[in-house]
Formats: C-alpha cells, structure tokens, sequence
C-alpha cells in the first residue's frame, strides 16, 4: 500500500508542474495575440492615415489633368503644406518624369521613382491604364472599368505606404508591417452627374454660404445609388460658384476676413460638412468623398490670392481656421476631414433652366454675360422640349406684365378682389375648396382653422398670409386624375386645367399687398408666421410669378422690357416681387414636389431678388427641389432632425438661427443631377 500512496502522491506532483506548463503555454498564446492586434491596430491606423492622404493629394491635383506634370506637382503640394511630407525633408517634388508628356489615348503609364520620406514611400502614375485599374479594383465592385472611369489621360494614380515598426510582433521576428493607400483620381468631362444638395450662386461675393447661427450647422449626407439613373452612391456635395473678385457692394470679398465658405465661431459648435458614401452604405468601397467644391480655387489657386482677400486660398478655408470648421469627408473616413477643392467650371443656373425651361439662348445672369449658358443635350434640345416655366406664365397670364382677372380655362373664382370675406378666414369649421380654384384676394390669409384645396391647382391673385390655423394643398383629394392628364406629362400648353393627384401647381402672381406679419412693400409674400400654424403642400410645385423677367410668348421669347435676369449693367429690372417667409415661430411646415409632370420634384421656383426666410420651430418637412437663384436664403429651421431629401440653390445661403440645423441628404431621382467637372475618385 504504501507503494501505491507514495505513486499516487508522485503523479500528483507530476499533475501539478504539467499546469505550470501548461500556464506557461497560454501565457505565450495570449501574449501573441496581444501583440498581434496592437499591430495590427497601429498598422490599419497607419493604412487610414495614407488613404486620407492619398485621397485629398490626388484630388487637389486632378482638376489640372491631363497636364500630368501640373497636376503631380499640385498633389505634392498639397501633401508638403497639409503635413504628410515635413517640409524639412520634402526636396524636391518627384514628378520630373511627366514633365513634356502629351497625352494620348497610345501614351504608356509612366510611374516615378519612389519618394522615400523616412519609413514611407510616395509614388504618382500617369496616365493610368485600364489594365492598372482592373488591379486595383476593390471588392464589392468586380474588375475592369466602369463608365465614369473615362479614359487614360484623364487618371491619375497616388500611391503611399509606409513600413510601421511592429514592437511586439519585432520581438517574435515578423519584423515591419507595410501600411499602403493607392488613390485613382479622374478629371471627369461633365458626363458623370451627381445631386449638389447646395449650389450657390452668387457670381464673386464671399460669405455665399455661412453657418452664422451659434451653433448652427449644414450637413450634406450622402446620396443612395440609383441604378435606373447609372449613379452610384456619391458623397454629400456643396457647390459655391464664387471667384471671390474683390468688389465693393454687397457679399464683397474685400477685408482681410472675407471668405467664401463661413462659420461664426471656429468651435466645432459650428460645422458646414460633407460626408462621404460611408455615412450611407459602408459596404460600397472605395467610399465616394464627400466634396466641397469651390470654384475661387481653380481660378485663384494656392498662391495668387492676396492678403487682404482671403476668398480662395486653400490655407484660408481649410480647418482650423478663424471662420470655423469646414469639413469635406474624405474617401477613408475616420476624424480626419480634408479641405474643399477647386472647381473647375461654374456650374451655374443652366441645369435647371435645362430642365424645367429649355430654351436655344438664356438670359445673362446677373453680371455673367454668358449668353446661352451651357445647353446640356440629355436634358435639354431647344425645339423638342417645351419651356415649361414659359409656358406656364404664358398660359395662366398671357403677354400681361399687370396680370388680373380669371385665367383662361375652367376656373372657380373666390374673392372679390380686397381683404374680406372668403379671403378671410380666422376659424370656424374647415373651408373646403375643390377643382381649379382662381383666389381673387390682395391678401388671402387664415388665422384659425383649416382651408383645405384639393382636387385642381390654384392661382393666388395676391399674397398669402398665415398666421394661425391650417393651410393644406392637395393633402387629401378625393378625385383621380383628370380625363386629359395623361397628356400632359411633358408639357404646358393647354394643360394648366389638368390635374393630377400627384401634381398640383400654385401660381402667385406678382403685386399682392404688403402684409402686416412679414413685411414688403406692395409684392407678394407668401408668410408662414406665428405659433400654432401648419402649412402642408403635398406633390405641389409653388411658383412666383415676377414681372421683371417675365412676359414670354407662346413661343417662350421675352416680349418685355426687361431681357436680362435682374442686377445686370444698365438694366433696370429689380426682381422685386416675389418672397418666401416661413419664421421660426411657426409650427409645422410640409413642402413636398410633384412625382410627375413637367414640374416633376421642383417645390418652388422664384426669380425674385428679395430676400428669402424658411423656418419652423415644430416639423419642417421638406422635398423636392428649392430654387432661389437671385435671392439670399435664411435658413432657420430648429435641431438636427432627419436629412430632407432636398436641393436648394440660391445666391447665398445663411443659417442664422441658434442651434439651427440644415440637414440634407438628397436622392438622384428627386434632383436635378450636376455633372461633375473636376475631380472624382474612382478608386
């Protein structure tokens, strides 16, 4: 027995120095895995780091392709002034090889010698070949090119990676990690289209676009895919047209602190951002950055702005800054936010014009005497497609510049002409209207209970006001389309008596009294003011009819005095009827475009030059497109709710109110699609 107690008693020392061991083993094991995600960690970090480098690097140069010298040398810039090169160490820049390289469509890819800054290299190609992109296509997105690849001479390629020293994984032998970011850039030639959800127009002002609230903010999110329209998902997209000229007179860009892109404070309290493809499908690699295109750049430059105007320097507008923080999202993501970039060409009004009033030749606008503005033939083909808004000005008022009296056509007239009676509505049961309704009020105003128009559009003789109660158009019909609607989904002319659920039309006509709530001096106003109120306009196209640009013939040709678009050299149009204003103190407003019809997403369409106002304490709720090419926008809507798949432009736009959040995301099948004249990312 005591052979076997003292058997025992060994095998259980033995046990005991096996978990020894086997502790000892485990030890090594967690060890390795802590050194491995440590690594691996410093390495991905290293890796975003060069992809946003690489990205904004790219992007800085390519609006100067197929000029691959120009364009190599504005990249390397861009990565000398931002950081990722210490200036100590930079030399000089390594794109000699491009030097006197004219591009053709037979030119061989020319990749530079490396570029060895410490642990990192740096490398540009130019032009890029199919074959290099098939290699570098990335998953999710299969192999080869695609059709806003373009064609060779028109890509650029940056590739950086850096060796990371692996501290743990070095003490296991594995020795350094490679951390590499290939950026493919292309000067797209305006046949890739993507939603601007901000387009400003102002000519050469700064502060064209200012988050001037505390604490206000803009945020562009990015657009879904629309695989009907070829677009995939894009990032968000702010557009200011400006060439920051230093000019006396309003929005001037003299003094040292004129910019085009503003915030009032350089707390990140206040943001104007725009966010890349991650912000909507993080499945879709490469992310499509986010852009904030400024065309003062590409006319200005790094170097040629001078101190006293700081309008279109890079240095100037990039965050941080004395103006606050703007950010355009770069393909990688993360917290690193790059700067806005060049524009190649001013976008201007002629997309929209294209679209909703195509004509052979467009009034200048304001100083720009570019007569006709670029016709886009996909949109646009003077002849066979109709001018909308002309005919819908020469339908309802004729060759009146003074229009009164009923339209043509089938209409129901309320009103006699003054302030009274069925142009009065301070409450009671609901008033409805049903049809086409012609309102024959100076003023039309509700200050308690409903109104409701359905059924038919609407023609306002005079301004509207809204102080209290509920205004609904087209909220609730109860008819089907009319007999002859289906005719007139591409066209005007003898139309305006046809309605559809889906597309309803409101017509202001100019000269409506001066309203005791929002102000103005004998134009029409359309106010939303005061606590309690509820606009709703659903599938409803609003438009101000101003007498400044207009009458047209049936044949859409200005018969008037005026042949310019307001504010150009010896023109005394002033663009003065006509106003938006919805206060902050109203409660509720809806504004949502047709889905069909010539007017198809446009909410509102107004020439006027006066300024404009939309707000809303409660719910604002917008949809479709806001066109305001003349006006300044103020923007005062309360709190980040959910982004409005909405598109505005304006000649500048401000949020101005504290805590005001203007937040966008738009669809492509709900805009009008820009082309993109500069650069795209594309890998």
């Amino acid at each position: 027995m005591g052979f076997w107690r003292a058997l025992f008693r060994g095998r259980i020392r033995e046990d005991r120095g096996a978990y020894a061991v086997l502790f000892a083993i485990i030890i090594v094991v967690v060890f390795v895995m802590v050194a491995i995600v440590i690594d691996l960690g410093a390495d991905r970090s290293t890796v975003r780091t060069n992809r946003s480098y690489a990205d904004l690097a790219a992007l800085a140069g390519v609006s100067l392709l197929p000029d691959g010298y120009a364009a190599c040398q504005a990249s390397w810039r861009y990565l000398v002034l931002n950081g990722a090169v210490p200036a100590s160490q930079a030399g000089s820049d390594p794109c000699a090889p491009f030097q006197g390289v004219a591009c053709t469509s037979s030119t061989a890819p020319i990749t530079t010698a490396p570029k060895t800054i410490g642990s990192t290299t740096i490398t540009f190609t130019f032009p890029v070949s199919d074959a290099q992109l098939a290699s570098l296509s990335t998953s999710g997105l299969g192999t080869g090119t695609r059709a806003y690849d373009h064609t060779l001479c028109d890509r650029m390629a940056l590739d950086i990676r850096s060796q990371v020293t692996s501290f743990f994984s070095g003490v296991l032998g594995s020795g350094k990690l490679s951390a590499p970011a290939t950026a493919v850039v292309v000067r797209a030639p305006g046949n890739v289209r993507t939603p601007v959800a901000l387009l400003l127009l102002e000519p050469h002002g700064c502060g064209v676009l200012n988050a001037g609230g505390s604490g206000a903010k803009i945020a562009v999110h990015a657009s879904p895919a629309d695989a009907t329209l070829g677009i995939p998902p894009t990032g968000g997209r702010i557009t200011a047209d400006s060439d920051g000229t230093p000019k006396s007179g309003d929005n001037s860009c003299n003094g040292a602190n004129s910019a085009i892109i503003t915030t009032s404070s350089s707390s990140t309290a206040n943001l104007i951002e725009a966010f890349n493809t991650n912000d909507i499908d993080p499945t879709f690699v490469p992310h499509g950055p986010g852009v904030i295109e400024v065309y003062a750049i590409k006319t200005h430059g790094d170097t040629t702005c001078t101190a006293s105007n700081k309008a279109c320097l890079l240095a100037d507008i990039s965050p941080p800054n004395a103006f606050g923080v703007v950010n355009a999202q770069p393909a990688a993501g993360g917290a690193t936010y790059g700067v806005p970039s060049p524009q190649e060409q001013r976008i201007t009004r002629a997309p929209f014009d294209n679209t909703y009033n195509c004509q052979a030749n467009y009034l200048n606008y304001m100083d720009l005497l570019e007569v006709p503005v670029l016709l886009d033939p996909t949109t646009c083909t003077p002849g066979s497609k109709p001018p909308y808004i002309n005919n819908l000005v020469s339908e309802i008022d004729g060759a009146s510049v003074a229009p009164t009296g009923v339209p043509p056509g089938t209409w129901t007239t309320i009103g006699t002409g003054g302030t009274n009676g069925a142009c009065k509505n301070s409450g009671g049961p609901p008033v409805n209207y049903s049809g086409n309704i012609y309102v024959n009020c100076s003023t039309f105003s509700v200050s308690g209970g409903t109104v409701n128009f359905n059924n038919g559009n609407v023609v306002f003789q005079g301004s509207i006001e809204l102080t209290g109660g509920t205004l609904n158009i087209n909220t609730a019909p109860t008819s089907s389309a009319t007999s002859g609607w289906s005719g007139c989904l591409a066209k005007v002319i003898g139309c305006t008596n046809e309605w559809s659920p889906n597309a309803t039309f409101v017509y202001l006509r100019p000269g409506g009294d001066k309203t005791n709530t929002c102000g103005g001096t004998k134009y029409t106003v359309f106010c939303v003011a005061g606590s309690g109120t509820t606009l709703n306009l659903t599938n409803t196209f609003v438009y101000f009819r101003d007498p400044t640009v207009f009458p047209y013939n049936s044949s859409g040709v200005n018969t008037g005095a005026c042949g310019a678009y307001p504010n150009v050299s010896g023109d005394n149009c002033t663009g003065d009827d006509g106003q938006l204003t919805i206060k902050a103190g109203a409660s509720n407003a809806t504004m949502i475009a047709p889905l069909e019809g010539p007017f198809k997403n446009l909410a509102m369409w107004n020439d006027s030059t006066l300024d404009q106002t939309i707000g809303a304490q409660g719910a604002l709720a917008l949809n479709g497109i806001f066109f305001f090419p003349l006006a300044s926008v103020n923007y005062a809507g309360q709190g980040c709710g959910s982004p409005t798949n909405s598109q505005f432009v304006a000649r500048t736009l401000n949020v101005s109110s504290s805590n005001g959040c203007l937040n966008m995301r738009p669809t492509p099948s709900r805009a009008v699609n820009i082309p993109i004249f500069g650069p795209l990312l594309i890998r």
